[in-house]
């Protein structure tokens, strides 16, 4: 395995903990959706975009590296990366609005005993 091959895989050996970190929340958002109501799914389509957005990434950088930089037309590479970049922070905007939606709903939680 060549050097240029090896420092692309340790670079997405990196992007493992955040993927971990979606998945937990997507499968706590199912374990706990009797707790959390009608809105479990808010949570559920937050942590999805976010897995989706990471995969797209993660194929966007397989892309660049294997497809476009050996052939040196790097100037295809810029607007793509742009254009994605933009798209990525509109929906990661959306699924942090989600969560917050998601931590924030009025949960039914019984009686109200403050009097």
């Amino acid at each position: 395995m060549d050097s240029n091959v090896s420092n692309f895989l340790i670079t997405l050996i990196y992007s493992i903990p955040t993927f971990l970190i979606y998945f937990t929340g997507l499968i706590l958002s199912f374990i706990l959706r009797k707790r959390l109501g009608r809105v479990w799914l808010v949570p559920v389509f937050a942590f999805l975009i976010f897995i989706l957005l990471s995969l797209a990434g993660v194929g966007l950088q397989i892309f660049f590296h294997f497809y476009i930089v050996p052939e040196g037309s790097y100037s295809f590479y810029a607007p793509i990366s742009k254009v994605y970049g933009f798209i990525s922070m509109a929906f990661e905007i959306i699924a942090f609005i989600l969560l917050l939606i998601a931590i924030f709903a009025k949960r039914n939680t019984g009686p109200d005993l403050r009097g």
